[in-house]
């Protein structure tokens, strides 16, 4: 169960995003608390932590995991001077239209403080006079916006541990600074990468050029990798051909291919998102970095 439960709405007003408190009678305060805590429950049942890779899809027991997010200065303020003091959430249209996500702060027994996430969009601001309510077997409606809640968690965020779980990068990347943890190389540091001393092309002007998010991430991914640095060129050959990956070595260099399925398959094994199967031998993608427990 969830305790001191208060409800803030992430707000973005051109590229800047602050957090405004959402006033609430005390009846629906409780009743809010209650079904997060449910929401927060089923959110927790998917037990298996999986790194986060874009493209990769969630089982039904599996949330993406960022170790160690630095949440913004802007989303830990409320935590830090007593919640009513934050701005309130002003009820105009223009107001609601800013809104992008929604944000419990709470805490939890075993999990300590906690920051609860549902996805806002403006379908869920409804204009006044665009519904009916049923009262006394006759329909009448307000002035006033309303707003429907989500019926489950987008990410939870547990600041103890700087964890952030999620179950979609696009729809939580509205409302949370995600891009810089996974960005796209930039044209000059695909040339840095393909310029390292295990690495040779014949056109690196066509790899700084390529538009498809898929090869610019893997760069970076790269980029901040070590892989080049610890591992020699012999010994990339000979991992590469356990995993079925042609590496072509010229003048003690690696050859970068010309070709995407090649470059693919080779980007593949540089970041490790190749596998054999333990049974079988097979060879498998995977987008999850999370290693085997062996103890």
């Amino acid at each position: 169960m969830l305790t001191s439960f208060h409800l803030g709405a992430i707000a973005k007003r051109g590229n800047s995003f602050s957090i405004r408190r959402v006033p609430l009678a005390q009846n629906i305060q409780t009743e809010l608390q209650q079904e997060w805590s449910s929401q927060y429950n089923s959110f927790s049942q998917r037990s298996t932590d999986v790194e986060f890779s874009l493209g990769y899809g969630l089982e039904d027991d599996q949330v993406f995991l960022l170790e160690d997010f630095p949440a913004p200065p802007w989303l830990l303020h409320p935590t830090t001077v007593e919640f009513p003091d934050i701005n309130k959430l002003e009820t105009g249209a223009s107001s609601l239209r800013e809104v992008r996500g929604l944000a419990g702060f709470t805490s939890h027994s075993e999990h300590g403080p906690l920051i609860l996430f549902q996805n806002f969009t403006a379908s869920r601001v409804i204009r006044p006079r665009s519904y009916l309510i049923l009262t006394s077997d006759t329909f009448s409606s307000t002035d006033n916006s309303v707003i429907r809640l989500d019926t489950q968690l987008s990410a939870v965020y547990r600041m103890s541990t700087r964890q952030l779980r999620m179950l979609n990068y696009r729809v939580v990347n509205t409302f949370l600074p995600l891009d810089e943890n996974f960005r796209e190389a930039t044209a000059n540091e695909i040339r840095q990468v393909l310029q390292h001393p295990s690495l040779r092309t014949s056109d690196a002007d066509k790899w700084a050029s390529e538009d498809s998010q898929w090869f610019r991430k893997r760069f970076a991914m790269l980029k901040t990798s070590t892989v080049l640095d610890d591992y020699s060129v012999e010994v990339l050959r000979e991992r590469g051909g356990v995993h079925s990956v042609d590496v072509d070595v010229v003048d003690g260099r690696i050859e970068f291919p010309d070709d995407k399925p090649s470059a693919k398959k080779l980007l593949q094994l540089l970041t490790e998102e190749l596998f054999l199967g333990a049974i079988s031998g097979d060879l498998y993608e995977t987008n999850s970095k999370k290693k085997a427990d062996v103890s």
